[in-house]
């Protein structure tokens, strides 16, 4: 059995190698350069989904309801983001719209809120729509 990646051979459980001399150091940093660091999420996580209108007019054509509906299931869509967690992560992580504090006051519709930007989302970075949208 050949590992590319090492050029090493297993025979008969002995370790054997090919041609050329490998540094493990070498290795373990080219290894830990590509290991992804992801993030772990066990519990419930509390989600607010923030639709942008631009100077423009330019939105996301749906409304706040289908949103609402596409990511919490708030109106009877079965197959939506907090289903798909909560499946995916075999039930350990769930996201909510259920807030810790009560901003009912500022959402359009359950779990999403609204805002109009001084920008354009056509013409601006994405840390200059992000900074606009939380002002």
């Amino acid at each position: 059995v050949f590992l590319p990646a090492s050029r090493r051979r297993y025979r008969h459980r002995k370790l054997a190698l090919e041609e050329e001399e490998i540094d493990e150091e070498e290795i373990d940093a080219t290894s830990r350069r590509k290991r992804r660091k992801l993030a772990s999420y066990i519990g419930t996580k509390e989600v607010l989904v923030v639709k942008v209108i631009d100077s423009g007019g330019l939105q996301h054509p749906d409304s706040p309801r289908a949103i609402s509906d596409n990511i919490f299931g708030t109106y009877g869509d079965s197959e939506q983001m907090t289903s798909q967690f909560a499946a995916c992560s075999f039930g350990q992580f769930q996201i909510t719209n259920d807030y810790s504090r009560n901003i009912d006051d500022k959402l359009s519709d359950v779990g999403v809120m609204t805002v109009t930007i001084n920008r354009s989302l056509t013409n601006s970075g994405r840390g200059a729509v992000y900074s606009a949208a939380r002002t």
